[in-house]
């Protein structure tokens, strides 16, 4: 048997015990994972040091610097449990018309916030000995983030909450580096394909684009952006919204943004960063609805919130084209996005990061969610055949996690703004591609594949190879740019009812939640399987003994001809898998999907 992952590291599973429940991230080349009370009073030590040295540094040069340290909390749910959550969401991938579907997502949403904020009030006990001055309870999840000064943190408070079987997870920070995914150099020549025509005619969208065959008509889209803080006045990232391309969206009421937080003193700063995402998301899809919003500042303890603001407004999709710099799978970070996506069955898609601000290649967060949709960046080139990996695009991941998922064109000139480079700028054209698959699904009433977790498997089954990945079969996953490129007309060429199978019957007669199966019609034939990392059970039971939380992490496929196995797939450490395979006897062609070596689906 394998061990899940989601959301513990590898090869660590139980929550009843101290060992690595606490995660240090800070100045220090790896993420600290306290697997003892020395370790861990070490830890402290070395913070609380660290700390004393800053304040003494500041004292001398006159500048203010913040000497809180955030600590975000996990506890334990059984939210997707519960009688009322399965009535809904079954309700939900039922429903009979799009206002039915709209009316089923605010009942679900109003019932999450509910739960989740009565959870947290319930548990906050646990973290009494915790010396916090402020906590913000993050919407939409069972996380809460404390702001703590450094000079007070506690080993032993903290040793006491890591041995509560209701607590997951503790994650202490100094602060968050956002970055806005944008790449500096965007010298662009016309042999490299940059035109937006030629962007659309890559990803195979142009003539769906110009013929205005999907428009996102009926879907929700969010954006998010950062801000600049230069506190007492915060400066928001706004766009342009007199570019001809954005202020459509305006005049016929499509624009919503996000009050500003707290009452704080604000300017608006006109960014071209917000302007060029929301410029390419609007010309594809003119018709969807837009909800703006920045990153939270970080000085009332809110940086982390995850998409919160978006689940309330009801949307259907997420572009977040920012970063947090990391050096693999955050669980402050990661962690929720991870747990909101799975609950709320919303789409994140998110820039996997440039070179520029990540020059060791590393992607940033959220990025290495398993739930979330990262996006490489490709480019042309004649001497290699075609579309490539940028090297500007980062890619790596010390965590072992399949990312990015997803790839597209990562410089091209835009209609009324110009030239842009980056992956900031590749992910808007994946999260448009799935703007139209969801309102493909929506006008059939298929709601049930506007899910996340069937977006990925879809969309990742219809790319299109890259030049420089040439591998013709087996696991068909590039380090550098997942799945391949994103291809609009093959995904719109879907059928929705004859290649696509949600929620197979386990042999055992239980159902295995939230996965989907995508068996792609054309040749090389391309198989894809995701599914959602999330908790099962609170109280599993295997061979008859609880042992406590359990969590779904690791599906294969394996197709077999006339009973002989010829390719599977079977990443240790991701939420998807994918094979692409060429046919070259007749014979019977079985699929096969198993968990932990027993048979699901066949």
């Amino acid at each position: 048997m394998k061990i899940p992952t989601f959301p513990y590291p590898k090869n660590r599973l139980q929550v009843t015990i101290f060992t690595s429940k606490i995660h240090f991230y800070f100045d220090t080349p790896e993420h600290a994972y306290m697997d003892d009370a020395a370790e861990l009073q070490s830890a402290v030590a070395s913070v609380k040091s660290d700390y004393t040295a800053s304040a003494a540094m500041s004292a001398r040069s006159g500048e203010a610097t913040d000497e809180n340290v955030y600590i975000t909390v996990q506890f334990a749910a059984d939210y997707m449990e519960t009688k009322e959550y399965r009535s809904l969401a079954a309700d939900l991938a039922n429903a009979k018309s799009a206002e039915e579907r709209s009316l089923l997502k605010t009942r679900r949403n109003a019932y999450s916030k509910r739960y989740h904020a009565a959870l947290i009030e319930e548990n906050m006990s646990l973290l009494s000995d915790i010396p916090y001055t402020d906590a913000h309870p993050i919407d939409y999840s069972s996380f809460v983030t404390l702001t703590v000064p450094a000079t007070q943190l506690d080993t032993e408070a903290l040793s006491a909450i890591a041995e509560n079987e209701n607590i997951l997870h503790i994650s202490l920070t100094d602060g968050f580096e956002v970055v806005s995914e944008s790449e500096t150099d965007t010298t662009l020549t016309n042999s490299s394909k940059t035109g937006w025509h030629d962007v659309l005619e890559c990803i195979g969208a142009k003539s769906i684009v110009q013929n205005g065959t999907y428009t996102g008509e009926g879907i929700k889209v969010g954006i998010y952006e950062d801000a600049f803080y230069d506190f007492p006045t915060t400066h928001f990232n706004a766009c342009d919204t007199t570019n001809p391309n954005i202020s459509p969206l305006i005049e016929n009421n499509r624009w919503t943004v996000r009050p500003y937080i707290n009452g704080l003193s604000t300017n608006d700063t006109i960014v071209t960063h917000a302007t060029k995402v929301t410029s390419i998301l609007a010309l594809m899809l003119p018709d969807a609805e837009f909800y703006f919003a920045h990153l939270p500042p970080s000085t009332v303890g809110q940086r982390i919130e995850g998409i919160a603001w978006f689940i309330e407004q009801g949307c259907d999709i997420v572009n977040c084209s920012i970063g947090i710099g990391s050096t693999g799978y955050r669980y402050d970070v990661d962690a929720v996005y991870d747990y909101q996506i799975y609950t709320s069955l919303i789409t994140v898609v998110k820039s996997a990061g440039n070179t520029t601000q990540n020059p060791n290649q590393y992607v940033t967060s959220p990025g290495y969610g398993y739930n979330v949709i990262t996006v490489g960046g490709v480019k042309y080139s004649a001497d290699d055949g075609g579309w490539i990996h940028d090297d500007g695009a980062c890619y790596k991941n010390p965590s072992g996690i399949v990312t990015p998922n997803i790839a597209a064109p990562f410089r091209m000139r835009i209609e009324n703004v110009g030239e842009v480079g980056g992956t900031s700028f590749a992910a808007p054209l994946v999260t448009a591609c799935a703007a139209m698959w969801m309102e493909k699904c929506i006008a059939s009433n298929q709601y049930a594949l506007t899910f996340s977790n069937s977006v990925m498997s879809v969309l990742q089954t219809t790319t299109t190879r890259t030049a420089d990945f040439t591998a013709l079969s087996g696991i068909a996953m590039d380090d550098k740019v997942g799945a391949g490129i994103v291809n609009l007309k093959k995904l719109l060429d879907v059928s929705l009812t004859a290649q696509i199978v949600t929620n197979p019957q386990g042999s055992n007669g239980s159902i295995i939640l939230d996965t989907t199966v995508y068996f792609y019609q054309y040749f090389p034939a391309q198989i894809s399987l995701a599914w959602f990392a999330c908790p099962l059970m609170s109280n599993f039971q295997e061979d008859g003994v609880t042992s406590g939380t359990k969590y779904v992490m690791d599906y294969d496929v394996y197709v077999y001809l006339d009973g002989q196995l010829i390719e599977w797939s079977n990443c240790s450490d991701s939420a998807m898998e994918r094979i692409r395979f060429s046919p070259e006897y007749s014979g019977n062609y079985r699929i096969v999907v198993k968990q932990y070596g027993n048979q699901l689906y066949s």
